[in-house]
């Protein structure tokens, strides 16, 4: 799974309202925290991130799962439990379609043969995730990119490819503002000592103070 952004401000109609912030995180490994050596989720570290911007908040409810691909987000998003918490979201942080394009061999050879074809299909359905989130909650979403954990030329290409299609896709959603995060492992090696795949603590730390400066 790959994971990758820019942050541009928010419209004065869609800033946050002065009161206790709430936060959902839905997703993938990227979204849970996976790989993280201290053991923390990426929910605590943009608790921790919030904490240390004085923000007034709830604790971040975790609703990613492992592995998660669009169509399981799909049947979280259906569940009864993250109904509640979307309804009562502030914001909804999403991470999802690195497992689409890369999650197995016959996906990863479909995006090595034609990765434009890959990955239009691919924002198309986390278009579809979007709108039903969208659907059943009033809260903005901040939607996380790729990032390359092999280092490799042509997976950046990819990687910045995915992210300009995303940024492509939702520009006239102003409830939407994707964040990008390759950058932050160009300079240092920041991967799961775990399994060197992964964002490690550092990464998740850097990633959640990208989500928590944006809001």
């Amino acid at each position: 799974m790959l994971l990758v952004v820019a942050c541009g401000g928010i419209p004065a109609q869609h800033q946050l309202p002065a009161r206790t912030l709430r936060v959902v995180i839905v997703g993938d490994s990227l979204a849970h925290g996976a790989g993280d050596e201290t053991g923390k989720s990426l929910a605590q570290h943009l608790d921790e991130e919030l904490t240390r911007l004085q923000v007034a908040h709830e604790a971040t409810v975790d609703l990613a799962v492992n592995g998660s691909r669009t169509w399981d987000v799909a049947r979280v998003l259906r569940a009864t439990t993250a109904g509640s918490a979307l309804k009562r979201a502030d914001v909804v942080v999403l991470s999802i379609g690195g497992n689409d394009l890369y999650g197995d061999s016959l996906a990863r050879l479909f995006s090595s043969v034609a990765p434009r074809m890959m990955i239009r299909s691919v924002v198309g359905d986390v278009g579809t995730i979007v709108e039903q989130i969208e659907q059943r909650s009033a809260a903005r979403i901040v939607l996380l990119s790729l990032y390359d954990p092999y280092r490799n030329p042509k997976l950046d290409a990819d990687v910045n490819l995915w992210s300009s299609r995303l940024f492509e896709r939702f520009h006239d959603d102003n409830r939407v503002q994707v964040i990008t995060i390759a950058d932050l492992f160009v300079a240092k090696n920041r991967l799961s000592r775990i399994d060197h795949f992964h964002p490690g603590a550092e990464a998740n730390a850097a990633i959640a103070r990208r989500i928590a400066e944006a809001l």
